[in-house]
């Protein structure tokens, strides 16, 4: 059975994720977290056995779907689940029998930590960069594989999450300049997420990088950290940070009415 996630199932979703370690939990965690049951774009459902024992979990923001599955998981309610709410997208470890298009990439975990990569001469970290000098980065990183929100949802999301302690930024600055950047996506007690490592085309090969990432490592010893990839890229390069292969990802483009 799926049910809407309020304050009366409420401590059954949080026990659920709390038992996963995954990006799904991770990324539901997040918005669990930063956002509350409080808010429309924002919503949770579980999916239960018979025993009454969570099997799924779902959490949408907008209309982007984030399933974390478990061995018992009914997949067949849940395909029809899905198919009949819609989503723009829907994040998820399976493939699942909904129809539509999917892209796939592999999903790393940081296995084995590397030191703090130093900084080339002239440039420092900042730990609380200006989140439009941020995204004009990214913006300028943008491509087929990489595609940057509109500037006021990116703000808007980011700001919440830093206020929230579910996300951080580190930049890497020459003068008044960004020239790299990475940040975690999601953040809960026990996962985070690192997206967004973005460098500049004049500034690359210089380990800026890689300086941002593993900076980034060391202020999340305590948590599980993951990256997403996409097929056939970087491998080498989180290889080099300590990241090994974990699992695949699997994400569904929009189908059916968003409700």
């Amino acid at each position: 059975m799926i049910s809407y996630v309020d304050n009366n199932n409420l401590s059954m979703l949080e026990e659920f994720l709390s038992g996963q370690n995954n990006i799904y939990s991770c990324r539901i965690s997040c918005l669990l977290k930063s956002y509350g049951l409080g808010y429309d774009f924002a919503g949770f459902h579980i999916q239960t056995d018979e025993a009454g024992n969570v099997t799924a979990a779902f959490g949408k923001y907008y209309s982007d779907m984030t399933v974390c599955l478990t061995e018992s998981s009914d997949i067949d309610e849940l395909s029809e689940f899905l198919s009949v709410c819609g989503f723009s997208s829907l994040l998820c470890g399976a493939v699942l029998p909904i129809g539509g298009s999917f892209d796939s990439g592999m999903i790393m975990e940081l296995k084995k930590p590397v030191p703090q990569k130093a900084l080339p001469d002239g440039m420092r970290f900042d730990t609380a960069p200006p989140l439009r000098d941020v995204w004009t980065l990214l913006k300028s990183c943008e491509g087929r594989d990489f595609e940057v929100p509109e500037y006021e949802d990116f703000l808007i999301d980011m700001s919440h999450k830093l206020r929230h302690g579910t996300a951080r930024c580190i930049a890497v600055q020459s003068g008044q300049e960004i020239t790299a950047s990475s940040m975690t996506v999601s953040e809960s007690d026990d996962c985070a997420i690192i997206g967004a490592v973005a460098s500049q085309k004049a500034h690359r090969r210089i380990g800026i990088g890689s300086a941002c990432v593993t900076r980034l490592c060391s202020e999340l010893r305590n948590r599980t950290v993951f990256i997403m990839r996409d097929e056939n890229k970087n491998e080498s390069f989180y290889n080099s940070l300590g990241f090994e292969n974990r699992e695949r990802f699997y994400i569904y483009k929009g189908k059916g009415k968003i409700i």
